[in-house]
């Protein structure tokens, strides 16, 4: 765990040091968290509204619609918007030109997939009633491609205002259109109209928004530079969709769409918080650590902070899934989507160490090093093979996570020594906190199977070591959450 500095936490922190660079700063940092927090809600709410409108049948076909969306988003990630920000000359009008152009082109392409494909992946994932959805769907990365990217270039400066709006647009739009839709048309269907709103909503935000002009250029140079950084994320998000989203796959062929839209719904309650802490902390952390790429101690600084805080955002997210999420879920989305608790609290684990990833990734985006954020993406999917020996071995939900656990914990590990031996950094810290993070972890299985089994006393005192557990990590992490308070919620305090 993080040392304390007693000199840094005299400071406003690390994530504070640059708001100063700039004026408007710490606005453009609470209208980027303010704006976090609603696009998650309203993403949370679309969830919500479908589910208790649809039903789970429904809202797995749903799911099959929205990982296709996000597989051919994947396999075409080029990374060009996270190059305006950790690009030298990022800000400049021939690199705004170009990742315009691949974002045009990356636009149309998938619409162009989308239409021809759309009844091959209808019969490859079992459901064939999809098929005409499917090709509505390519209106959806058709608006995405004309998305200015200026927000992008306003990051590199610590201005975060401009984003917070498009997000804000987009979400909130989408949970409208989600809603009106739902309750009119009461299928799967409904999820497309809230797509497209969204996508169209976000795309003319972003032009509003931006302070330079929109066009397309093609730079040579550029090409270059955005090929050597994003041709390994390409390869990257292909791994990233199997290790992350092929689990849906796996569950509508094995099982059935009904626990398809269980699964779904048990992992929203975890992603969209996560999602939103973890935007807004890699969002800081990724010009801090790119800005610091040459001083290799002031890197290792702040780079140790981020794991820190990723490391203590997963551990909460396990924990409270496992004491909490049992008993909400079917309150929020209704009865017909309970669960056990055992499937909840290994969804909640899954959950943390995805969160967690976000810290060894984020440094290997901000230090340039993509082909890291490759290898740990191809180890992860492991987690795949194992999860359909999972479900062929143990059966249900609960062997499908197992063998997607055993494939995030392989890659964490990974992550952790590529980046330490790229940056020449010790393993020590990390050591100790991913230590700490797995032994709490199998004292939340052990109550979860303690609970499905009836074994209460085992149970309650599973359930009381990982509170103190937790409340010492905190406290040996206080310096973190001092660093994280100081600097963020008091200029972003809502």
């Amino acid at each position: 765990m993080a040392q304390e500095d007693p000199s840094s936490a005299a400071s406003d922190g690390i994530l504070g040091e640059a708001a100063a660079e700039r004026g408007g700063a710490a606005g453009g940092r609470k209208a980027y968290l303010i704006a976090l927090i609603i696009a998650q809600a309203s993403a949370f709410g679309r969830s919500v509204v479908l589910a208790r409108l649809i039903g789970p049948e429904q809202m797995g076909l749903a799911a099959i619609i929205v990982v296709t969306a996000q597989f051919f988003d994947s396999i075409t990630d080029t990374g060009a918007d996270r190059f305006l920000v950790q690009d030298r000359h990022g800000d400049t009008r021939e690199a705004a030109g170009a990742v315009h152009l691949v974002a045009v082109s990356k636009g149309i392409l998938i619409a162009v997939l989308l239409l021809l494909l759309a009844e091959p992946i209808a019969s490859f994932t079992g459901a064939p009633q999809t098929a005409e959805a499917l090709r509505v769907l390519a209106i959806v990365p058709f608006l995405n491609g004309f998305t200015n990217y200026d927000f992008r270039v306003a990051q590199r400066h610590h201005q975060f205002a401009p984003e917070a709006r498009v997000m804000l647009v987009s979400e909130v739009s989408g949970l409208i259109a989600t809603a009106i839709a739902a309750f009119i048309v009461r299928d799967f269907t409904a999820v497309l109209y809230g797509l497209a709103v969204r996508a169209l909503a976000g795309m003319l935000t972003s032009q509003w928004v931006a302070s330079k002009g929109y066009f397309l250029r093609y730079s040579k140079d550029v090409a270059l530079r955005l090929w050597k950084f994003g041709a390994p994320l390409m390869v990257n998000g292909f791994c990233i969709f199997l290790a992350t989203q092929s689990d849906r796959v796996i569950i509508s062929r094995f099982l059935n769409f009904a626990d398809l839209g269980r699964y779904t719904v048990v992992l929203l309650l975890g992603l969209y918080p996560s999602l939103m802490l973890m935007r807004f902390i890699s969002a800081l952390y990724l010009p801090l650590i790119a800005g610091q790429r040459d001083d290799r101690g002031e890197a290792l600084r702040i780079a140790d902070r981020l794991e820190s805080s990723a490391i203590l955002l997963g551990v909460t997210i396990a924990v409270g899934f496992a004491l909490v999420v049992p008993t909400l879920l079917p309150l929020i989305f209704g009865s017909r989507f309970a669960t056990s608790t055992i499937v909840v609290t290994l969804l909640g684990l899954i959950t943390a160490w995805r969160v967690t990833a976000y810290a060894p990734n984020t440094i290997a985006l901000a230090t340039g090093h993509t082909r890291i954020v490759l290898a740990i993406q191809s180890v992860r999917i492991l987690g795949i093979g194992l999860a359909v020996v999972g479900v062929q071995v143990i059966g249900g939900l609960s062997g499908v996570a197992l063998g997607l656990l055993a494939g995030e914990l392989l890659s964490n590990l990974t992550a952790v020594v590529l980046v330490k031996r790229s940056m020449h950094w010790r393993f020590g810290r990390s050591a100790v906190r991913y230590a700490f993070a797995l032994a709490l972890g199998l004292v939340l299985v052990v109550r979860g199977y303690a609970l499905d089994e009836g074994s209460f006393a085992l149970a309650a005192a599973a359930t009381l070591v990982p509170l103190a557990l937790f409340a010492a990590a905190a406290w040996h992490e206080r310096q973190v959450i001092l660093q994280l308070w100081k600097s963020v919620p008091r200029r972003a305090r809502i």
